[in-house]
């Protein structure tokens, strides 16, 4: 989350992460695992970050933007970034990243359900539709075609239609 990060070495149980942080408000001092305050007030949790410093497959940044920066952005020792939240890496850092080899996956493809869901909301919104109304036609077609499989198949809803 935005205060803290959590780095575990056998995996990270994330329905105990989540327990941890909807009954504590944050992720520090979850389950037996590594966890680091990323309070900016504490010295040097900008540009030297252990969590994020740390010998790992894979980072998912979640949480604030700018964490990966041009101060930090040569101590990462990830592979694989995952973007999940609006940049997390600055132009800067994605250079070094990207010349020291790491696979960055942009924000735009990893909040992609978010961004189309808030577009549909957005469009709701704009053309002051009530919820639902955008599915309306699928919906319809989709049940006058499961009546008309169900009465091709002998099945009978409309009493006037006779099955052959």
């Amino acid at each position: 989350d935005r205060t803290g990060g959590v780095l575990r070495q056998d995996g990270l149980d994330v329905d105990a992460v989540k327990q941890y942080k909807d009954e504590q408000g944050t992720v520090i001092g979850s389950y037996d695992s590594r966890t680091e305050s990323l309070d900016a007030s504490e010295e040097g949790a900008n540009g030297s970050s252990l969590i994020l410093s740390a010998d790992v497959d894979a980072l998912v940044l979640a949480a604030t933007q700018q964490q990966i920066n041009s101060e930090n952005a040569d101590l990462i020792k990830a592979r694989l970034i995952f973007e999940a939240a609006n940049g997390p890496v600055t132009p800067l850092a994605e250079d070094v990243l990207r010349q020291n080899g790491c696979i960055i996956v942009p924000d735009i493809l990893v909040s992609a359900g978010g961004v189309t869901v808030s577009y549909f909301e957005w469009l709701k919104s704009l053309s002051q539709v009530r919820f639902g109304r955008l599915t309306k036609k699928w919906e319809e077609k989709s049940k006058t075609m499961l009546i008309d499989t169900w009465e091709d198949i002998g099945g009978q809803i409309d009493p006037k239609k006779k099955a052959s």
